[in-house]
Order: C-alpha cells, then structure tokens, then sequence
C-alpha cells in the first residue's frame, strides 16, 4: 500500500510538471511577436499562433483556411515551392540526424491587401524513423527592414551619381577632385556605419524570455536575455532583475507588476534597462503570470524587446 500511494503521488508530480510545460509552451508562441505556424507534406497549414492576425490580418481561423499561393504573392510562392523541392530532393542525401532548415524572404499577402515582407525560417518536422512528415515555420516582419535597405540602396545610388557629376565638373581642378574623393569617403564610411547601426538594431534583434519570482528573482532566461545584458545564465540566475533597471524606474516596474491579477493576469509595460555597456536602453515588455495546475500563482513570464530606436524621435521632438 505505501509504495502504491508512492507511486500515484509520483505521478500526479510528474503530469503537473508536464502541463505546467505545455503551458508555458502554449504561452511563449501566443506571446512571441513573430508568426509560428506548421504545415503538412501536402502544403496544408495545421497551426497559426494568434500573432498572424497581428502581421497578417487574418485570425487564426481564416489563415488555416488559406492556401500557400493565397498567402504570398507569385514571386514568393514560387520561391518556396521551388525550395521545398529542392529540400525534399536532397532528403535521401542528408543526414537526418540534423536539424536543417532554410530562411528566405518573402512578401506576404494581408487580408487588406497590402502586402509585407517576411522573414521566413522553415525547418522539417520528422517523425521517429526521422522521415519528414511536416513543415515547421517561424515568419518575422521585415517589411520595416526592407523599406530602410531601399532607402540605403536609393541613397547610395545618388552619393554615386553625385560623385561622378562632381568628379566630372572638377576634372580639371587636381585639388577639388581630391576634395571630392576625401567627401566621397566620408559619406561611404557614416553609411557604412549607419548600416552596421542597422543590423545591430533590427536584423540581429531577437526576442528576451525569462521568468522569475514574484520578489523579482529571476528563474529562467534564454541565450538572447544573457548576450543583450552580457552576463551568463550564472550570473542572472538567483538575482533579482532590478539591478539590471535604473534605480529611478524599480519603483514604476514594481508598480505595473503589482497591478497583475488573476483576472488579469497580462500585461505590457516599456522600461528602461542599463545594457552590458552601461548604456541605458529602453524595453517593451509583455508580463503574464503563470499559475500551477490549482490555480496557485507561482511565477511571472515576461517576452521582450528592445525599443530604443523607437524611442528616440519622440525624444527629440520633446
């Protein structure tokens, strides 16, 4: 009898553990701000998480409904298909034992219309005998990216016609030509930085996830949490998040976590942070509150991210 009552508490441990992971799991794809989706090998979507509606328009209802073609526009379609071809036609060839995938950009059609662009990771889903049986997909707005390397790419167009019509003028002019080289290079290198800025805030910016306590210690955090503040998950581990905020903002921090409840148990809040060069930076962060599996609240989950560059026009317009 002991060790059968053993056993059952055993296991009654061990499917809370589990369904407070697939409920972590569940909230982490609801929460994240980019679009996670699956399909099958037919081309059929099986799963959208509720931020398609966000980037796309469509809920999740209507963009399983959607066909692939209905979702890009014909460039990008026949991108993927030819892809995804290619990646079945190398499936005999690969070692299935890793894991692959594939990342393309592709303009995404709306429900308005419009269209955007996205950043699509594709990865296969394979079953036991590691055959392929579906198609794991991660798609992030890029749209904003783009119109800034067309911008980039018009700009730099002018700075060369510009240079040559004034290199042609002053052909004559030894001194003035030098000039304009010296200009030239100034210009090539503020945009050769300006681009480094660039993909240092946009293309190289992922998703900080952790969890911590209600006395602000911190639980969990992923590898971007600890490269965005430079210190090891041992480091983070143990402490409390509020040494990584200015002094002057714990009190305003503490403050929207406090107004968390049951009832409503999620929220968005902008902070801001003092980054791993000392710098202060400003965040936006999603806070929900995770509760076991008798409604006990046990821990906050926070998904964020950086928003400095958003920040910085209304700065200098105040």
């Amino acid at each position: 009898m002991a060790n059968s009552s053993k056993t059952k508490e055993y296991f009654k441990k061990i499917k809370e553990r589990l369904s407070l992971s697939e409920e972590r799991y569940r909230l982490l794809t609801e929460n994240v701000t980019d679009i996670i989706w699956t399909m099958d090998m037919n081309l059929k979507f099986t799963y959208f998480n509720p931020f398609v509606e966000k980037m796309l328009g469509y809920n999740t209802r209507e963009a399983l409904a959607l066909k692939i073609d209905e979702l890009l526009t014909p460039a990008s379609y026949e991108l993927a298909i030819n892809t995804l071809k290619e990646e079945l036609a190398e499936e005999e060839k690969k070692d299935k034992d890793l894991l692959r995938s594939r990342t393309l950009e592709l303009e995404h059609r709306r429900k308005d219309g419009s269209v955007v662009w996205g950043e699509v990771k594709m990865t296969f889903i394979r079953d036991k005998k590691r055959k392929a049986v579906g198609i794991l997909g991660i798609s992030r707005d890029i749209t904003e990216r783009k119109r800034m390397e067309e911008r980039l790419k018009d700009a730099y167009s002018e700075l060369e016609i510009r240079v040559k019509v004034r290199t042609a003028e002053l052909s004559k002019a030894i001194e003035d030509f030098r000039k304009e080289i010296n200009e030239r290079r100034r210009v090539e290198e503020m945009l050769r930085e300006s681009e480094a800025r660039y993909r240092a805030v946009v293309e190289d910016q992922t998703e900080l996830i952790c969890r911590f306590l209600p006395d602000a210690i911190i639980t969990f955090v992923n590898d971007a949490y600890c490269r965005y503040f430079g210190k090891s998950r041992q480091e983070l581990i143990g402490k409390s998040f509020m040494q990584l905020i200015p002094e002057n903002d714990r009190k305003i921090v503490q403050e929207n976590l406090n107004k968390l409840s049951k009832e409503n148990p999620v929220m968005m809040h902008e902070h801001r942070v003092i980054a791993a060069d000392g710098s202060v930076r400003w965040q936006q962060w999603i806070n929900r509150m995770i509760f076991d599996t008798q409604g006990n609240f046990i821990e906050y989950q926070a998904v964020g991210r950086d928003i400095t560059e958003f920040k910085k026009p209304a700065q200098k317009q105040s």
